[in-house]
């Protein structure tokens, strides 16, 4: 796949900056795909004068997007907390795929998380492993919550989920014929969630949120 980041492998145009998307196939204001509302309009919505606003212009913005890529330098508050306003927002009108920079092997313990009532048993079970004291930005107590507001919103009997991007245990070759670990990462992640674009259904949203260094 060409391109050292995920936007070169998905070729998405950038948008607001740090979002990015991919336009549904044959989709307009007065043509989108069945279980996305029809009521929603950005201009409906007050400017943007919060990152919670940010989140509903953009929902309703890009309401004939399948992809939204946001990006931060990891360890911030401020964005995954607008990404769990976005999550938010999105669902009440459409599936949505939350996909995040972790390894494959934290797939299961987030699907059971995801399952579960989240009780602090069961906080603690998604915590349980190595990943999670690696003092990473990947790791901080904000991308806990973004997990938490995912949980919620399918208890809520929205139509969410979360997937991760990041392959487990890469070789050395494979990392060597990339052209380095960061372009194997971006290169890898780009598969993950082209493979969600390709077997999600038609008009579900994908956000992927990510380092900058993927993304840029």
């Amino acid at each position: 796949m060409p391109g050292h980041s995920v936007m070169g492998g998905l070729k998405v145009a950038t948008i607001l900056g740090v979002v990015l998307s991919w336009p549904l196939a044959n989709a307009s204001a007065s043509n989108s795909s069945p279980g996305v509302s029809r009521s929603c309009s950005a201009h409906d919505v007050r400017p943007a004068a919060s990152l919670a606003n940010a989140a509903k212009v953009i929902a309703c913005d890009t309401s004939n997007q399948r992809l939204l890529i946001v990006s931060d330098y990891h360890g911030s508050n401020e964005i995954p907390d607008f990404v769990a306003q976005l999550l938010t927002d999105a669902s009440a009108r459409r599936p949505v795929r939350l996909g995040l920079e972790m390894e494959a092997f934290e797939q299961k313990p987030i699907q059971a998380y995801m399952a579960s009532h989240g009780t602090e048993a069961d906080r603690a079970a998604l915590l349980h492993d190595g990943f999670w004291s690696m003092g990473q930005g990947r790791t901080s107590q904000a991308i806990v919550r973004l997990i938490e507001q995912a949980r919620k919103l399918r208890e809520q009997g929205r139509d969410v989920d979360v997937f991760t991007t990041v392959p487990e245990h890469p070789s050395a070759d494979a990392i060597s014929q990339a052209g380095g670990d960061n372009a194997y990462r971006s290169e890898a992640m780009a598969q993950a969630i082209h493979s969600q674009l390709q077997h999600g259904v038609a008009h579900q949203l994908i956000i992927a949120f990510m380092g900058s260094a993927h993304s840029a």
